[in-house]
């Protein structure tokens, strides 16, 4: 386990995501290179960025199946604030956030396999 890390599903948060609309999330790709030391901060601005941006930035998608089965298992089936395809310190990875924590995974990830890198609280 990563130190201090915290397990998938354990932190309070959001509003559930509705069944019907499991992938009620949309992924961006910020360009950002999240880094091991600054990981949080890093975090905290890229959702104050999107909180202040009212229409949706140009590089955001659906994610797949596979993502969103990955992210609603880290999350606790809570949507997420947050869900940006970027690099870790130079390595492609998704960041999912919520409010209170944010996950690191590696772009494989799925619900049973979440290939983890990191997880910092917020």
């Amino acid at each position: 386990p990563l130190a201090g890390a915290q397990a998938p599903g354990t932190h309070t948060r959001l509003e559930p995501a509705d069944s019907g609309r499991a992938a009620a999330f949309t992924v961006t790709a910020s360009g950002t290179n999240y880094r091991s030391a600054t990981l949080a901060q890093q975090v905290r601005a890229q959702l104050a960025r999107s909180a202040k941006t009212a229409a949706p930035p140009a590089a955001e998608a659906a994610p797949s199946a596979q993502l969103s089965a990955c992210v609603l298992h880290l999350t606790g089936q809570m949507r997420p604030s947050l869900v940006d395809r970027a690099t870790y310190q130079g390595k492609p990875a998704y960041v999912i956030a919520v409010t209170n924590w944010a996950w690191v995974v590696g772009t494989g990830c799925t619900a049973s396999n979440p290939e983890l890198i990191a997880s910092v609280g917020l």
